[in-house]
């Protein structure tokens, strides 16, 4: 039989599976039994539907073409029926699972929680760089570019998400200086030389405001932190 090519996804129910796989073979030397274990398809509080058990299908499927198990089932499955969408699931209430090789399946539990893992760390607070979108949830927020100081606010706004602080994936940020700030979002008193003066200063002072007031006032988890004359934006989600 044909191995799987990649690894099949893991909801909550075959993240179980594996578990209680891998706490079962820890008893055995070698992770290896000759007695079939004895594993529930579904718990009083797990529901079958047909993307659990096409999920289940491709989970034990895996497992199988790679020689880390083999399953077998008894002879009588049981039904729910969903009236609401005119749909019946059949599914085997338990697997007698005999243990091959232990060592794929502690493999693909490590990838699955760390796929978990990047995801709950990703933050929610998003930016399309192309649309100039930030979005949080429901939360929508565009920033004009039509005149020259809409475009000022918007490279301000992405010099301080660059160095951003980030509580949830604990991004340590760079705090910049006015001048840094002006440097790179290109606002100098004179074009043809990277100036800064007094009046460019005020100039992005009055743009981190102006961001501080849009985002606060449609309630982004962002804070911009101003301390000893330098900028600091920090996202809590």
């Amino acid at each position: 039989m044909a191995k799987t090519k990649s690894f099949p996804k893991l909801n909550e129910i075959t993240l179980r599976y594996a578990r209680q796989l891998i706490s079962y073979a820890d008893d055995f030397a070698g992770g290896i039994s000759e007695q079939p274990y004895k594993l529930e398809t579904y718990l009083q509080s797990e529901f079958p539907d047909m993307d659990t058990e096409l999920n289940r299908c491709d989970f034990w499927k895996y497992l199988e073409d790679i020689n880390a198990v083999k399953v077998s089932y008894p002879k009588e499955f049981k039904a729910v029926d969903y009236t609401d969408i005119n749909q019946t699931i059949f599914f085997p209430p338990f697997h007698m699972v005999q243990l091959l090789n232990i060592e794929p399946v502690r493999e693909l539990l490590q990838i699955a929680e760390k796929q978990i893992s990047d995801k709950q760390m990703k933050s929610k607070v998003d930016w399309n760089p192309m649309l100039s979108i930030l979005t949080y949830k429901s939360i929508r927020h565009k920033f004009q570019q039509g005149g020259k100081k809409d475009a000022h606010k918007l490279k301000v706004f992405e010099a301080l998400l660059k160095e951003q602080q980030c509580t949830r994936t604990k991004k340590k940020g760079l705090p910049l200086t006015s001048k840094m700030i002006a440097s790179r979002a290109g606002i100098t008193e004179d074009r043809r030389e990277d100036t800064f003066t007094a009046s460019v200063e005020k100039q992005v002072v009055q743009l981190v405001k102006d961001i501080t007031k849009d985002l606060k006032g449609k309630k982004f988890p962002i804070l911009i932190k101003k301390q000893n004359n330098t900028y600091l934006m920090i996202v809590l989600e």
